[in-house]
C-alpha cells in the first residue's frame, strides 16, 4: 500500500514538475529571443556607422593591395628625388670648385721654367745662341701648357653640366611620376569618410579594416536574423509566461524527496523477494543436496584409499632408487675414472653421488665441474655417458651413437678419445659421427 501510494504521489509530481518545465523552457526561449533582438540592434546600429565611414563603398583585399604597391612605388620616387637632389647639389659644388688642370699635368710647366733659368744662365757664360734657344723653348712650353690648361677647364665644365642636365631629367620624371601616384591614392582614399589620417598606408590600412568590419557584421547579421526567424512560431507564446503556480525548485525539491522515498521502498521491496527466491531455492533443493552430500562422501572415502596406495608405492619406489643409485654408485665412479685417466693422461679423480653429480679432487678440496673449461666439461660428460654404459648393461651390450662429442677438446685428448672409442668398438658397435676430418680416426 505504501509503496502504490507513494508512486500515484511521485506520478502526480512529476506531471506538475513536467508543465512547470515547459514554461520554464519557454521563458528561456524567450529570453534568448530577446537577447538576439537587442544584438540585431546593435549591430543595425554598428552597420550604419560603419557604412557612413565607407561612404557606401566597400574595399576588397586585391583592391588595398594594388594601392599598397602604388605606395611603395611613391616612397620609392620619393627616395629617388632626395637621392638625385643631393647628386646634383653635389655635382654643383664639384664644378664651381674644379681646378683647370690636375697636378698631374703641371710637369710641362716646371720644365718651362727650368729651360728659361738654363737659357739665363747660358747669356752669363757668353753662350747667347743656346741661351736664346732655350729661352725660346721655355716660353714655347709655357704658352703650350696655358693652352692645355685652357682646354681642360672647357672640358671639365662641360662634362659637368652633361652630368647634371641628365640627373635633372631623371629628377624631373621622377616628381612627374610622384605626383600622378600621390594623385591616384589621393583619389582612391577621398571616396571613403575616415577622416584624418598619419600616411597613405595607415588610411588604406584603416580603409581595408573597415571593410572587413562590414563584411562581418553583415554576416553575423544575416545569422541573427535566420536565428530570430526560427522563434516565429512562438512569438505569442511569450505574451502570457507568468506563473502563478508552485515553484519549479520547490517541486523539484519535492520530487526529489518522493523519488527517494519511492526508491527506498523499491530497494526493500526487491531485497524481500531476493530473500523469499533464495530461501525457496534452498528448500526445493535441500533433498538434491542431501544426495549429493552423500555420493561425494563416498568418493572422497575412495580416493583417499587410492592415496594412500599411491603414497606407499612413492615411498617404496624412493626407497628402491636409492638402493639402486647406491648400488651403482661404486662401480659407476671406477668407470668413470678409467676413461677420464685414458682421455686426459692425468691423475684427476672424480666422485659422483647418487643424483650423477661429478666433482672434482684436488688437493685444495673438490670443485665442481662448472669451475673447468668447456672442453673438460664435455670430456667429464663423455666418460660420465660411457660409464653408464658399462654399468647398465652387464649382459647384451648396445649400440653407441657418437654426434661429434670431441670438438672442444684439444688435439691430445682428441688422440687418446679416438683410441678410446678404438678400444671400446671391441666391446660395443658405435656409430661416430664428425663435423671436421681433424676428428677422424684416419687423420688420427
Amino acid at each position: 500500500k505504501c509503496f502504490k501510494k507513494t508512486h500515484k504521489l511521485l506520478q502526480e509530481k512529476t506531471k506538475q514538475v513536467s508543465v512547470i518545465g515547459e514554461r520554464e523552457a519557454l521563458k528561456l526561449k524567450r529570453d534568448n529571443y530577446n537577447k538576439l533582438c537587442n544584438e540585431r540592434q546593435e549591430l543595425v546600429e554598428k552597420a550604419k556607422e560603419l557604412d557612413n565611414n565607407l561612404a557606401g563603398n566597400i574595399a576588397t583585399q586585391e583592391e588595398i593591395n594594388k594601392y599598397l604597391t602604388c605606395n611603395n612605388d611613391l616612397l620609392t620616387a620619393k627616395t629617388n628625388i632626395n637621392i638625385l637632389s643631393d647628386d646634383i647639389e653635389n655635382l654643383k659644388q664639384i664644378e664651381s670648385s674644379a681646378k683647370p688642370i690636375k697636378k698631374s699635368n703641371n710637369s710641362l710647366l716646371y720644365i718651362a721654367i727650368v729651360c728659361a733659368l738654363i737659357g739665363l744662365g747660358m747669356f752669363f757664360v757668353n753662350y747667347v745662341i743656346v741661351a736664346i734657344a732655350l729661352l725660346v723653348v721655355g716660353v714655347a712650353l709655357g704658352v703650350a701648357w696655358y693652352s692645355l690648361r685652357d682646354k681642360k677647364a672647357k672640358q671639365n665644365t662641360s662634362n659637368y653640366q652633361d652630368i647634371i642636365s641628365r640627373k635633372q631629367n631623371e629628377l624631373n620624371k621622377f616628381i612627374t611620376l610622384e605626383k600622378e601616384i600621390a594623385f591616384t591614392i589621393d583619389a582612391f582614399i577621398a571616396k571613403f569618410n575616415i577622416g584624418e589620417y598619419q600616411d597613405r598606408f595607415s588610411a588604406l590600412n584603416t580603409i581595408l579594416n573597415l571593410s572587413n568590419e562590414y563584411k562581418k557584421n553583415s554576416k553575423m547579421l544575416i545569422d541573427i536574423e535566420q536565428y530570430i526567424k526560427d522563434y516565429d512560431g512562438e512569438k505569442l507564446k511569450f505574451v502570457d509566461l507568468e506563473n502563478n503556480g508552485d515553484n519549479l525548485l520547490d517541486l523539484r525539491n519535492s520530487l526529489s524527496k518522493l523519488q527517494a522515498e519511492f526508491n527506498e521502498i523499491s530497494s526493500r521491496l526487491a531485497n524481500k523477494k531476493a530473500s523469499l527466491v533464495y530461501h525457496q531455492n534452498i528448500a526445493s533443493n535441500i533433498v538434491e543436496l542431501e544426495s549429493k552430500k552423500n555420493e561425494l562422501e563416498q568418493k572422497l572415502k575412495l580416493y583417499k584409499e587410492e592415496y594412500d596406495v599411491l603414497f606407499s608405492t612413492l615411498e617404496l619406489l624412493k626407497k628402491a632408487d636409492d638402493n639402486l643409485k647406491v648400488k651403482y654408485r661404486a662401480p659407476l665412479e671406477q668407470s668413470l675414472n678409467k676413461y677420464i685417466a685414458k682421455i686426459s693422461n692425468s691423475d684427476m679423480q672424480a666422485q659422483i653421488d647418487i643424483d650423477l653429480n661429478v666433482v672434482i679432487k684436488e688437493k685444495s678440496g673438490q670443485k665442481d665441474t662448472d669451475f673447468y673449461s668447456k672442453g673438460y666439461q664435455n670430456l667429464i660428460e663423455i666418460c660420465k655417458r660411457f660409464a653408464l654404459t658399462d654399468v647398465l648393461f652387464k649382459g647384451e651390450k648396445p649400440f653407441i651413437i657418437l654426434d661429434d662429442p670431441f670438438y672442444n677438446l684439444d688435439e691430445l685428448k682428441i688422440k687418446n678419445a679416438v683410441n678410446l672409442i678404438e678400444e671400446l668398438s671391441e666391446e660395443y658397435q658405435i656409430i661416430y659421427f664428425i663435423c671436421h676430418s681433424s676428428r677422424g680416426a684416419d687423420e688420427i
